[in-house]
Order: structure tokens, then C-alpha cells, then sequence
């Protein structure tokens, strides 16, 4: 007897990617409408027009900005403008380079993972110890992925005055738009007085234009321009130029969606909270929940009460923010889970779990 196979669940919210769950305003509606007469053009393969756009918002020069199709593409190519001779090692916290499955990188530049440590305290040493000996690229995520942890300005400049000569840092800001703590670091004032430091922004969590994977660095002229060689041919649509363009002047319901996310994902920890189920502080668009040996069992839970989130085997799990109907279903889930007692390896229980 052949026994029946059993229908996957039906899931009904995603919240296993760090998408924006707003979709973009009018504005940007209608100028992705308004491209397509142009579209049996080639695409301008320098962005001049969305290049002087992000200079104007972030008060630069425009030739310290690199648009790219998406930013692992620009963190691809800076590690391989660096690349002479030798392999350039690109250092990172764990995890902090899962979200660019799909984005091989070249054997030339080799990733060396680092645990992140104490998000309150300083960035450990083994990120310049990892770092030092050669050509390298150290990734630093402010907030980072999956934790939605951050670093002050304080904590970032004592870092880079301990650097290795020689290496580049990168602030991935992605995600920095959802922060609203005032100690924050900002790599944008700061990165024209360190010639080895550049800034990586994201279109697709922030201005919700996830479906168009549009990236830009920001750095000094003598860094942006090595990166000029290794951009792939017409890296950006005419569409998305156009789109990214106007998302980037609706700054005003840029601000009320960033504000909403923001409100939900208060409202999502302070949930966890009371359900019992340990949640670390985020100033991302997501929220990690370190279960340790529960990981699994947990997402198992959300798939059958029809959420994705995303699983670290062993580690957590990461929920994006989503609607508020999703995340009501995401706390659903988490508080029949909570119910069921302590989380092992957590150091947590229903009775004292602190968000």
C-alpha cells in the first residue's frame, strides 16, 4: 500500500526575505509606466540621471557613487578591484553573506566568516586579525543580517583607527533607513576622510523595490573608479532607473513606510515578549529570535501555520516585518510555541525571556 503523500502547507505570508511589505508609491507607478516608450533603447550604462539623484539626497560628489544591480554585485566587485596577484579575502560576520545566494563569488576573492561577538560592545579582533597579512575586504553590516544589531559611531571609529594598512572597509547601511536609535553610526559622514572605507545602500528594503535589485556604494573617488572595469554591461534597466529615480524624490512616503515598519516591528518583539519566546533588539526591518536547538522546530511550526521565516539551523530564525496581518499570523504561531516550555541553549524561559 502506497501511503499518501501529504500536501505541503499552504503559506500564506512570507516573511523569510527582507522585503519591504508596502508597495512603492504612486510616483514611482507611473514613471516605471512612462519608461517604456524608451525601452527599445539601450538603457544610459552610467546611471548619470539615478547617480546625480543619490548624490543630491546624500550630499556627495557623483563620482564618489557606483550604482550596481543590487550591493553583493558592488561588494563582487570591489573585492575583485583589489585583486593583484593574490586572492583578496572578504571578512564578515556569520551569516552576514547568506542573503546573496546566487551571487558566486570569483575564486580570486575568498570569504573568511567571523563571529560576531557582543553586539554592545567593540567589533571583535578577529575581524583585523582575519584582515591582516594582504589584500582584504572587511563587510561590516550596520544594522546586520540576521541580527538587526548595530554599531555606534564611537565603536566604529576606534575599529578603523586599529585597521591594518592596506584593507577596505565596507558599511553595508541596507538596512540603515529602520534605525531609530541616535547612536547609530553613518558611514556617509565619514567615509570622505578614510580613503579605505565605503558605503553600500539598498533600493529593495527600503524604497520597496526589491523586484529591481538596485544597489549603490559610496566611497572616494580613487575607490569608486576601480570599480568601474569589473561593472557588467548596462547593469541597470531603464525601468529601474527610472523607477529607483522617483522612489528616491517621494522622500515624504518613503518616511510614513519606514515609520509603519518601524511600528510593527515594535509591536512584533513587544508580542514575543509577552508570548515568552526571545527575541534580540533590532533596528533592521526584521527581527531575529536566537532558539538554538528549537530553530528548526520553530520554523517547522510557522510553515504549518502558513509563515516562512527563515531558518539558521541550530542558531534562530529571522521574521521580516510584514502587514500587519502577516505579523499577526507570525505572533499566533509564536505564542502556541511558547507554550510549550523553556528554550534549550537559549537561556530563556517563558517566565524571564527579555526582548
Amino acid at each position: 500500500m502506497v501511503d499518501p503523500v501529504t500536501p505541503a502547507p499552504r503559506i500564506r505570508h512570507t516573511l523569510s526575505l527582507d522585503e519591504n511589505p508596502y508597495p512603492p508609491p504612486d510616483a514611482v507607478r507611473s514613471a516605471i509606466v512612462g519608461s517604456i516608450g524608451r525601452l527599445n533603447w539601450h538603457p544610459d550604462p552610467t546611471c548619470e540621471q539615478l547617480v546625480g539623484e543619490i548624490a543630491r539626497l546624500h550630499r556627495v560628489p557623483a563620482d564618489h557613487v557606483v550604482v550596481g544591480h543590487g550591493r553583493h554585485a558592488l561588494l563582487v566587485q570591489l573585492a575583485q578591484s583589489l585583486v593583484d596577484g593574490e586572492p583578496v579575502r572578504l571578512v564578515h560576520a556569520e551569516d552576514s553573506l547568506d542573503s546573496a545566494a546566487g551571487h558566486r563569488l570569483p575564486d580570486a576573492v575568498v570569504p573568511v566568516a567571523v563571529p560576531l561577538g557582543d553586539p554592545a560592545g567593540d567589533l571583535p579582533a578577529a575581524f583585523t586579525e582575519a584582515a591582516a597579512g594582504g589584500p582584504a575586504v572587511i563587510l561590516l553590516g550596520n544594522p546586520s543580517t540576521p541580527s538587526g544589531t548595530t554599531i555606534t559611531q564611537e565603536c566604529l571609529e576606534r575599529f578603523l583607527e586599529g585597521l591594518p594598512a592596506g584593507v577596505v572597509v565596507v558599511l553595508d547601511e541596507s538596512y540603515r533607513d529602520f534605525a531609530t536609535n541616535a547612536h547609530v553610526a553613518s558611514g556617509i559622514p565619514l567615509y570622505a576622510g578614510r580613503p579605505g572605507v565605503a558605503v553600500l545602500r539598498s533600493l529593495s528594503a527600503t524604497y520597496g523595490l526589491a523586484g529591481l535589485n538596485i544597489g549603490y556604494l559610496i566611497a572616494r573617488a580613487e575607490l569608486t573608479d576601480r570599480l568601474h572595469p569589473f561593472a557588467a554591461p548596462f547593469p541597470i534597466s531603464t525601468v529601474a532607473q527610472c523607477a529607483a529615480r522617483a522612489a528616491l524624490r517621494a522622500q515624504g512616503e518613503h518616511g510614513q513606510r519606514i515609520s509603519k515598519i518601524v511600528g510593527e516591528r515594535a509591536r512584533l518583539v513587544t508580542g514575543l515578549h509577552r508570548s515568552g519566546v526571545p527575541a534580540v533588539p533590532s533596528q533592521a526591518n526584521f527581527v531575529f529570535l536566537p532558539l538554538a536547538e528549537r530553530s528548526t522546530e520553530f520554523a517547522s511550526a510557522c510553515q504549518r501555520g502558513g509563515v516562512d521565516v527563515r531558518l539558521f539551523p541550530r542558531r534562530g530564525v529571522r521574521v521580516t516585518v510584514g502587514t500587519p496581518e502577516a505579523n499577526d499570523a507570525f505572533l499566533r504561531v509564536a505564542t502556541v510555541f511558547a507554550g510549550s516550555g523553556q528554550f534549550p541553549g537559549t537561556g530563556l524561559d517563558r517566565q524571564s525571556s527579555e526582548v
